[in-house]
């Protein structure tokens, strides 16, 4: 027992809590803050990948091709799916998604499709509801994003404009990238080149306009007033797309706005249920583990402590560990994180 104790802050493990209620049950149980951003981020960024084909859909329409946006080249491009054939990885997952679509479409059970596919039960529910494969997201927005204006610009100049003049146009502006790379770009946001251009989509206004469903999710529980313009205008889409993403950008700011405020002693209760009202399963479910830990969380978005520093200073030394390659001993990681140059 360690009657000394009077604060510990924690992140959700359930054993955690049961330790201390075990050890010090005089404690004062806080939920570190950023595991609740975390896990609020995860609950909408499950209800982006559900919705993602539809919501998809409607902020990117198919449009008759323009005169103006063919670019001719002697490559044809075709249409298909980019990730199949950049990245084997990507073409194996969407393979076997489009197995599990056929296997659900026979009336196979969701236990049947894991054994066959060798997939978890866990990763065959979320697949169910999804008409598409949503693109991961990747730490950084493609490159040549931030040259679509220019593109743009140049296919309306010029209608009959050779992709490989606007590939050493962009060499010009900085663009490192291959001509192979500006092709496959094109192609995935629908723009075909040669004869068989019939339909495209647009390519986007601004550079990181497309939807990546966990960059996105993040943005719904980021202080929507620091967020970059075109996120903004991103978000702005989607709640006008959904009402069920409105209904989580509502809560998301609500949440975020209690924890800055530390008003989770007066209005977590009420939080909690406008999520169990809000008919959204994912919110519902989050706020379900929020009242199976209710104190502590309530304690979080009401007194001063957290587990911040803690967290930082365990990425630390991961971050000096892998430096190593993973192969520090304690007494070296001691002195790596001890030593200070003076």
């Amino acid at each position: 027992m360690r009657p000394e104790i009077k604060v510990m802050s924690r992140d959700r493990y359930s054993n955690y809590q049961k330790a201390i209620i075990a050890g010090a049950p005089q404690a004062i149980q806080v939920t570190d803050r950023w595991h609740l951003l975390k896990n609020l981020s995860e609950a909408v960024q499950k209800v982006l990948v559900r919705q993602y084909s539809k919501v998809n859909a409607m902020l990117s329409p198919k449009q008759p091709l323009n005169e103006a946006e063919k670019a001719v080249c002697g490559q044809n491009i075709s249409g298909g799916d980019k990730r199949s054939e950049e990245n084997p990885q990507g073409g194996i997952r969407l393979q076997r998604f489009k197995q599990l679509k056929e296997l659900q479409g026979k009336g196979h059970s969701i236990r049947a499709m894991a054994r066959h596919l060798n997939m978890s039960r866990r990763t065959i529910k979320r697949y169910l509801d999804m008409k598409t494969l949503p693109r991961r997201s990747q730490s950084r927005n493609n490159p040549i994003e931030k040259f679509f204006p220019y593109i743009r610009k140049r296919m309306e100049e010029e209608s009959d404009i050779l992709l490989t003049t606007i590939w050493q146009e962009l060499k010009s502006q900085g663009y490192k990238g291959a001509y192979s790379t500006l092709s496959e770009a094109l192609k995935y946001y629908g723009v075909q080149v040669g004869k068989k251009a019939g339909r495209t989509k647009k390519l986007p206004t601004q550079a990181g306009a497309s939807f990546k469903p966990a960059s996105t999710a993040i943005w719904f529980v980021s202080d929507h007033a620091k967020l970059k313009e075109g996120q903004q205008k991103l978000i702005s889409e989607l709640c006008t797309s959904s009402e069920d993403l409105q209904e989580i950008f509502t809560l998301a700011q609500s949440f975020r706005k209690m924890m800055s405020e530390r008003s989770g002693n007066t209005d977590l209760k009420e939080w909690i249920d406008k999520s169990n009202k809000s008919g959204v399963k994912e919110m519902a479910s989050f706020a379900k583990g929020l009242l199976a830990d209710c104190k502590a969380v309530e304690n979080a978005l009401s007194l001063p402590w957290s587990n911040g520093p803690v967290e930082g200073n365990v990425n630390r030394l991961k971050t000096i560990k892998r430096q190593m390659y993973g192969r520090a001993g304690f007494d070296l990681l001691r002195k790596r994180v001890v030593y200070s140059p003076s």
